[in-house]
């Protein structure tokens, strides 16, 4: 069972991460994991789902600067240059418009 969709990877390029695939032979479960190198060690590959994760993301976006790569989050309801994103919570409006970010500008 996949747990680490194609936006996630992406996301975890977007952010300078490797991800290095694996295999949990306890769970028959595959996972991904990355080199941290100010740690050094490696570390579970973050699903970007929560504030903590998705946070440094909407900031490196941000720093593109201009309207196209800026988010404005009103509500449930997040606007990212001329598209808009509706999740039934905040945080997922935020990681629909992250997720088409960066499907429009990573491949």
């Amino acid at each position: 069972m996949e747990y680490y969709t194609e936006e996630i990877l992406k996301i975890a390029k977007f952010m300078g991460l490797n991800p290095i695939k694996g295999f949990n032979e306890h769970t028959g479960n595959n996972y991904y994991y990355y080199n941290n190198a100010e740690m050094q060690d490696y570390e579970v590959l973050p699903f970007y789902d929560n504030w903590n994760e998705i946070m440094p993301v909407v900031i490196k976006i941000e720093s593109f600067g201009g309207d196209e790569n800026e988010l404005d989050i009103f509500g449930n309801c997040v606007q990212l240059g001329d598209e808009e994103f509706v999740g039934k919570t905040k945080l997922e409006a935020v990681i629909k418009a992250v997720n088409w970010w960066v499907s429009q500008h990573c491949t």
